[in-house]
């Protein structure tokens, strides 16, 4: 797979979880490069870099906190609250008047196997194909509309974020 920073390594891998555990990461979060399989099929240099994530991101952090690689506070911190405060994004984090009351209700319990066909993106592929998770995200809620409900998406909703400058 193509994707940038390459991480390659088992000492590519193992250095990003000791930056994620020892707080040196601020932020967890995809690119969301919807390339199709035939996009990246091509010949390396010359293919597109990043793979989609945004559907996948959240179950495999979930998994990974079930399987005590991180606390599912870490995961709040490093997807929300993170942003927030890094990019100054105006009117999240907070459930109260005057907030987008945006978040989303996850099963941590939950068992699911991540595949192609459930993607919603464009691209139709995920590298995450049969990969089986534990705890899924069950309802997502944006600016106070339920748009995912067990696995189904009801509305697309899409409008610019607001930041505090």
């Amino acid at each position: 797979i193509k994707w940038n920073p390459a991480i390659k390594t088992e000492y590519d891998k193992n250095g990003l979880w000791q930056a994620v555990l020892n707080d040196k990461i601020d932020i967890i979060a995809s690119d969301h490069a919807p390339h199709t399989l035939e996009e990246k099929s091509g010949i390396y240099p010359g293919t597109p870099s990043g793979t989609p994530g945004v559907q996948t991101l959240l179950p495999v952090m979930l998994d990974h906190a079930a399987n005590g690689k991180l606390s599912y506070e870490r995961i709040v911190d490093l997807m929300a609250y993170g942003p927030k405060k890094v990019h100054k994004i105006k009117n999240k984090c907070v459930i109260t008047e005057g907030y987008d009351a945006d978040f989303t209700v996850v099963d941590p319990n939950l068992i699911h196997k991540i595949t192609n066909e459930e993607q919603a993106s464009k691209s139709g592929w995920t590298p995450y194909n049969n990969k089986e998770v534990k705890g899924y995200p069950v309802m997502t809620i944006i600016r106070g509309k339920v748009v995912m409900k067990n696995g189904k998406l009801l509305e697309r909703q899409a409008k610019p974020i607001e930041f505090d400058i």
